[in-house]
């Protein structure tokens, strides 16, 4: 089987929300393939289209598990003590990747065409607080705080919830690889 069959069958076992979320995805992030290629042609080739973009971010990205159509990112100014809006705003997306972190989530930047995604790989020591429509990220090894803002309050608590869930994943297989502590006196 050729690598574009594989990716191809492997595109249609990801699940993702309606149809036209995934059109929308793949026309935000790489508009000028959608334009060749027509908007409403085979979802399993938009699909591809979308995690071959992540992998132009990301190349250890393997499986799209979550999307969203808009989101926006925040960051927590510590000396001014408020909330300061980025310029980076566009599709979010969670996919699951080959190596380690086996997980990340990315809000692609659709105004300044990447120069300032955010990529936030899902690792031990991540922390996750749900205000929807807001979920925050703290526990980052540069102390940065990061908010996540996402359009509906009932994707905003699914995406928390499957968030959550990878990180209690992330931590598991992390204490079942710390290696034991041995007491040598």
């Amino acid at each position: 089987m050729s690598r574009a069959q594989s990716i191809n069958n492997f595109v249609r076992e990801v699940d993702l929300p309606k149809t036209s979320d995934i059109a929308a995805a793949a026309a935000s992030v790489l508009p000028e393939i959608i334009q060749e290629n027509g908007r409403g042609g085979d979802i399993g080739i938009l699909k591809m289209i979308l995690l071959e973009f992540i992998k132009r971010i990301d190349p250890f990205a393997c499986r799209l598990l979550n999307y969203l159509p808009r989101a926006a990112l925040y960051e927590y100014d510590s000396l001014e003590k408020k909330w300061k809006r980025t310029e980076t705003e566009g599709p979010f997306v969670v996919f699951s990747r080959i190596d380690e972190p086996f997980y990340s989530l990315l809000v692609v930047d659709r105004k300044q065409r990447g120069k300032e995604d955010f990529l936030q790989p899902l690792v031990p020591g991540i922390k996750l607080t749900n205000k929807s429509p807001y979920i925050f990220i703290s526990g980052r090894q540069d102390n940065m705080v990061f908010g996540l803002w996402l359009q509906d309050q009932d994707d905003c608590t699914r995406v928390y919830h499957d968030l959550s869930a990878l990180l209690s994943e992330v931590n598991k297989l992390n204490e079942e690889h710390m290696p034991s502590t041995i007491d040598m006196f």
